[in-house]
């Protein structure tokens, strides 16, 4: 079963269910992916629906952060219900662990040992994770490591 089946059967529970934040957050990413393939005139990929699902993440983690500046502690909680939901689409976050691991490998497949290298080693290293891995995580282990 795709992603975007698992949140069709999803969306059909929380409905029956009367989850409304459920629905209402499903129902958003839905529409997203949605708008993306008329966009595109085609189906989307496993992949592609996970940049979606990210970016959909991404802006809830922003707008809670503006709730709670502003004080508005009932708005930040329903963004974070949505990215508690939201997450249950993601891929598995790897670890530190695995994560260093793979770095080190890429940089030693790569035979990079300079920070000028730094591009082709985060090419190489996003395309490996797919999602399992925030960039910006990635982009500093690689710059401490090549870095020294």
């Amino acid at each position: 079963m795709n992603i975007e089946q698992k949140i069709t059967l999803d969306m059909q529970k929380a409905m029956k269910n009367r989850e409304k934040i459920k629905i209402q957050t499903l129902r958003s990413l839905k529409s997203k992916i949605k708008e993306k393939e008329i966009e595109k005139q085609s189906i989307l990929d496993e992949n592609e629906i996970i940049k979606i699902i990210k970016s959909a993440e991404k802006q809830r983690i922003d707008s809670a952060e503006q709730f709670k500046k502003g004080g508005r502690k009932d708005l930040e909680k329903i963004e974070l219900d949505e990215i508690e939901i939201i997450k249950n689409y993601l891929p598995k976050q790897l670890s530190n662990t695995e994560l260093n691991n793979i770095v080190d490998n890429v940089i030693d497949e790569l035979n990079a040992n300079s920070i000028k290298d730094i591009g082709k080693v985060m090419s190489e290293i996003m395309k490996k994770l797919s999602g399992s891995a925030n960039g910006e995580l990635v982009q500093s282990l690689v710059k401490e490591k090549l870095g020294n």
